[in-house]
């Protein structure tokens, strides 16, 4: 328990791994599988401790050492990076690591096809989450703070990996980010919001 106190990294990755583990729970309960896949959730929560968690920890800290302060130019140096590296990094690598506890041979191939459009949305409903988290989060309250809003970005990315075929992804991008906002009862001001420039990208597809 000291560990867990004293370790940021620690305490941030088994954080990450219980949102991770939560959200899939949930998309298996709003899908009313006939019953819980208790193997795959417990994948995506491991994903979640080793890959998630552990990144946004090394990731954010580096960026705070770089770029000191709270100035608009500071903040949006650290947002253009955090979606331009942090961003593909996270997505891409959660479907890779999923596909590796699955025990899959092409461990790339599902990557390949999911990565475009969920960073796609990524970088939609990122960028003002990010700018409340690198102006107003302390550093040590950082990756806390974005695993809650990942509960909601978690959940999208559980739908997409429930996807099994291309051609269903990126018609169900918009109702996705809608159905994971409803899981926690988001306004209906900031889901609209949310939505429009989401369909503006899907029409253009």
């Amino acid at each position: 328990m000291n560990v867990f106190i004293r370790s940021p990294l620690i305490r941030n990755a088994v954080f990450a791994g219980t949102i991770y583990g939560a959200s899939e729970f949930t998309q298996q309960t709003l899908r009313g599988d006939d019953k819980y896949d208790y193997g795959h959730i417990g994948r995506v929560a491991l994903t979640g401790l080793l890959f998630y968690g552990p990144l946004c920890h090394y990731f954010y800290r580096a960026l705070d050492n770089a770029w000191k302060g709270t100035t608009t130019r500071v903040i949006m140096k650290k947002l253009v990076l955090d979606q331009t590296i942090a961003g593909p990094v996270s997505v891409g690598g959660f479907y890779i690591v999923l596909d590796v506890l699955e025990g899959k041979k092409d461990i790339f191939a599902e990557a390949k096809v999911k990565t475009l459009p969920s960073w796609g949305a990524c970088l939609l409903f990122w960028p003002p989450v990010q700018i409340i988290n690198f102006k107003y989060v302390a550093p040590k309250h950082r990756v806390v703070y974005v695993s809650i809003l990942t509960y909601i970005w978690a959940n999208f990315l559980c739908f997409m990996k429930s996807k099994r075929e291309s051609t269903q992804i990126v018609p169900h991008t918009s109702a996705a980010l809608m159905e994971s906002a409803a899981v926690v009862k988001m306004s209906p001001e900031i889901k609209k919001r949310l939505a429009n420039p989401i369909a503006k990208l899907e029409s253009a597809e």
